[in-house]
């Protein structure tokens, strides 16, 4: 009896050291899984004040600064010839932008003066279409005469000083009578209202004399050299035609900006090249360009 008492005893001790080494480690692993949750508790505490950081600083570089740096006054006026811009106002400056669907706002054009005849490559559809207008002695002088933001049909009569217009808004024709004998067609906006101004150049003088569309008065100016070409855009991108003469003996265009009425030049092509300026990239600005003959 003395003996299975002891081995009774035995059993209950083996028991006893197995349940406690169980416990041990249930103790352990759920240290463990304590540690894991505070550190995760850390890490998530640090992502909440990092982006709370985070937002605080672009709450505080969104915030006005003082009322000395800031631009003063008001914007300046839109110019009205904006059927295919828009404008930007930033700071001091008036920034022009096409978009991104806009479609290129010139279109390849030539005259042929053996019958008179227009024939127009459509810049969007890649189609040509033909308008016959004016005589073999007449000088092509297309322009937006009425505002549209379509170039209307027009040619100049050296020897009578007429100009002969098709209104592209409603088809009406217009003989305007603006010039002399030798005197040289000079179309473009220089008053910025979103028309093209009758002008010519006059070589004998150099002088510019342009009818402005918004108050019909005359202005005159002097630019240019004996044997230049008057090739009037706007080169800077203002919202007006800066005065600028092709100088083919040595293949420059030479620009009076009227952005700051500095003189520019820019050289392009060859001697016996005929310029064909237009906004072909859709920038707002007049590009330099010339044709072979």
């Amino acid at each position: 009896m003395k003996k299975k008492s002891f081995r009774h005893h035995a059993l209950s001790k083996e028991a006893i050291e197995k349940r406690q080494k169980i416990v041990v480690s249930s103790q352990t692993e759920k240290k463990r899984e304590y540690l894991k949750a505070k550190r995760a508790l850390v890490i998530l505490a640090l992502l909440v004040l990092a982006t709370f950081a985070f937002g605080t600083m672009a709450s505080w570089r969104s915030l006005p600064l003082v009322s000395g740096a800031m631009p003063q006054g008001t914007p300046p006026a839109m110019p009205a010839n904006m059927p295919s811009r828009e404008y930007v106002y930033a700071g001091s400056a008036l920034i022009s932008t096409v978009e991104p669907f806009r479609e290129p706002p010139d279109d390849l054009a030539v005259w042929r003066p053996s019958n008179g005849t227009w024939y127009v490559l459509n810049s969007a559809t890649q189609q040509t279409t033909t308008q016959q207008w004016g005589n073999s002695t007449d000088i092509p002088s297309p322009g937006d005469f009425d505002g549209d933001g379509k170039t209307d049909f027009c040619v100049f009569r050296e020897s009578t000083g007429v100009w002969y217009i098709i209104n592209s808004s409603n088809g009406a024709n217009q003989y305007p009578t603006f010039g002399t004998s030798g005197d040289k067609p000079a179309v473009a906006d220089f008053d910025g209202d979103g028309k093209s101004d009758i002008a010519v150049w006059r070589p004998s003088n150099q002088t510019w004399y342009i009818q402005q569309s918004s108050t019909s008065s005359m202005v005159s100016q002097a630019f240019g050299s004996i044997g230049d070409k008057a090739v009037a855009a706007d080169y800077d991108g203002d919202g007006h035609a800066d005065l600028a003469v092709w100088r083919d003996s040595t293949y420059t265009f030479w620009v009076k900006k009227s952005s700051d009425n500095q003189t520019i030049s820019y050289s392009i092509g060859q001697t016996g090249d005929e310029p064909v300026i237009g906004d072909y990239d859709g920038d707002g600005k007049s590009d330099y360009a010339v044709r072979q003959r």
